[in-house]
């Protein structure tokens, strides 16, 4: 797992974050806290644009996990979210 700076690794930050009672956490661009469980609500924002090439969402090797759609929003720009939660 990448880490930042001296705050060591991101998943341990994260899951400390999430262990805290308060407000909710609001992660962008962050595929790989997938794998270990900490995205509760993964919102994927899809813009009307083709680039080529880019990052991928998601690293090689993630394990497989199932969601179910939660909802839907569409922007002016085209740009549309979809809302989704844990299958199980």
């Amino acid at each position: 797992m990448e880490r930042h700076g001296d705050r060591g690794d991101v998943a341990e930050e994260v899951a400390r974050l999430k262990a805290e009672h308060g407000q909710d956490l609001l992660i962008y661009g962050s595929g790989d806290l997938i794998e270990h469980r900490l995205i509760d609500e993964p919102k994927l924002f899809l813009h009307p644009a083709v680039v080529g090439s880019g990052k991928r969402l998601f690293p090689d090797g993630v394990t497989t996990s199932a969601w179910k759609p939660a909802g839907t929003a569409a922007f002016s720009s085209g740009a549309i979210v979809l809302d989704y939660r844990p299958a199980d």
